[in-house]
């Protein structure tokens, strides 16, 4: 009798462990990009492991990982250019928006932001990532890449990662990488996509962090810096062979842009890609009015439209 309470016992404890641990694979579109000439869209696809376990306070999440694909608008003929690439090993890429994507199809290749670095302390560990920054041709090669290590970071830094964003000019043949330094500013490298990604020049502005990022033609880049907190606006006007200039608040209202593209997800003509789960086709949303947020700032800066304003100055103007 005893035996088969012990029996009966050592099941009942075992049914409860299995039921209350369970691991499933979750899959997710985390990143999407425009085409130059929005016929098809690059992706990112998600893929990770969620374990849930009686034991714990809630769902942990490991061996994340991230593959790069293309398919149609209308949701054909879609293929993976990538295999798997290793993604966080703390498991924030996924709460965190440090995944990025672009796409300059005709310049043949894909920028494709993977990986988490900084702080992160758990149970007093310190636990680093590298940030890798991936320059994919359409044949799925390795053409170049930038990485961001642990050590390589201002200290002072607002965020919970380190700054690191590589962003191609319209016609892709520039691309400039932006990130903070040990020295607590921000350094811009410039390189030729045409010629093996061979360096341009480098510049260096004041800042912390990055609050706002995009071209505005294929000259002119524009940062928004931020000095210290609480952020406020510090737009840099970057041009390659010219210093930076800081550009006041009232000026960058009244710049020219009309079909800017300032999100990859986001075309010229103002259509925007909806999709989160890889097993159904991505939702073209038209006629996207453009916000604070939607114009990369997060913090102080008035919204305004990407249409021209009223007597609206060029870029090339000032």
């Amino acid at each position: 009798m005893r035996k088969i309470l012990i029996f009966v016992a050592t099941y009942f404890i075992l049914a409860i462990f299995l039921i209350g641990c369970s691991t499933t694979t979750v899959e997710s579109i985390s990143a999407t990009a425009w085409s130059d000439n929005s016929d098809s869209i690059a992706f990112i696809e998600q893929n990770y492991e969620n374990h849930n376990s009686i034991f714990s306070s809630g769902p942990t999440s490991d061996n994340i990982k991230y593959r790069l694909g293309v398919i149609n608008r209308d949701g054909t003929s879609k293929k993976y250019i990538s295999d798997f690439y290793s993604g966080s090993k703390t498991g924030f890429s996924r709460f965190v928006d440090s995944i990025e994507l672009f796409y300059r199809s005709d310049g043949g290749y894909f920028v494709m932001k993977i990986g988490n670095s900084g702080r992160v302390s758990r149970n007093g560990v310190s636990i680093t990532d590298d940030v890798d920054i991936f320059i994919i041709d359409t044949e799925g090669n390795e053409n170049y890449l930038v990485s961001k290590k642990p050590d390589n970071y201002c200290e002072f830094n607002i965020g919970l990662f380190p700054v690191i964003r590589s962003i191609p000019s319209p016609n892709g043949n520039t691309l400039a990488t932006i990130q903070d330094t040990i020295n607590c500013n921000l350094s811009i490298t410039f390189v030729n996509s045409g010629d093996s990604f061979s360096l341009i020049e480098n510049q260096v502005i004041d800042g912390i962090e990055i609050i706002g990022l995009f071209w505005v033609d294929d000259s002119h880049l524009l940062i928004n810096s931020c000095l210290q907190i609480p952020c406020n606006d510090n737009w840099n006007l970057i041009k390659i062979g010219e210093n930076p200039r800081v550009i006041d608040d009232e000026l960058f209202l009244s710049l020219c842009l009309d079909a800017v593209v300032v999100g990859s997800d986001i075309n010229s003509i103002g259509e925007q890609i909806i999709w989160s789960d890889p097993d159904t086709s991505p939702e073209i949303r038209s006629n996207v009015i453009y916000s604070g947020r939607d114009l990369n700032w997060s913090f102080n800066s008035d919204e305004r439209k990407l249409d021209d304003p009223n007597n609206c100055v060029s870029i090339g103007e000032i």
